[in-house]
């Protein structure tokens, strides 16, 4: 994080790009807004070829306002769209939660891991309306459920639930 912000608030998307452009002509176009990062042209994995799009993480936010002020850029004679990359949630399921463990202390403890948007437990019916033993949480972010599921466990009250 070269300026202090997350990837998500300097990634920009670029879409229509020429089948022939590669990663290095979308820097070189690019560069003229910031210094770039990091950058991932989007390829089909059997082909090879290009996608058509690509992500592009500068070192500055403020490249992101730069880059997209002006919607018409042409790279290799094709015009071009951009525009700051959407944040995607990421949802995780957690299983073998504790017996009588409330919602609240789920989202206490899960929400040391990030911002989370919801917190989704269903109820067992044929149990007297109990909450069953599992729950799905959505976070704000994608990369912070993907970081959870690595790690695959946490421990919940003393009692270790599975991710």
């Amino acid at each position: 994080m070269a300026d202090g912000t997350s990837d998500d608030e300097r990634k920009l998307f670029v879409g229509g790009l020429p089948q022939e452009a590669s990663a290095e002509d979308v820097k070189e176009y690019f560069t003229s807004f910031g210094e770039i990062e990091n950058i991932n042209l989007k390829t089909d994995p059997h082909t090879g070829r290009s996608r058509g799009f690509a992500f592009l993480v500068y070192k500055e936010a403020s490249a992101i306002e730069a880059a997209t002020k002006d919607p018409a850029h042409v790279i290799k004679g094709k015009k071009v769209t951009c525009k700051k990359a959407e944040v995607k949630q990421g949802k995780v399921f957690v299983g073998k939660l504790p017996e009588g463990v409330t919602d609240e202390e789920i989202k206490e403890h899960f929400s040391q891991f990030g911002p989370i948007v919801e917190v989704v437990r269903p109820i067992d019916k044929q149990n007297g309306d109990k909450p069953k033993n599992f729950a799905f949480i959505t976070y704000e972010k994608e990369e912070i459920s993907f970081k959870l599921v690595k790690e695959g466990q946490t421990t919940l009250n003393g009692q270790t639930v599975h991710i």
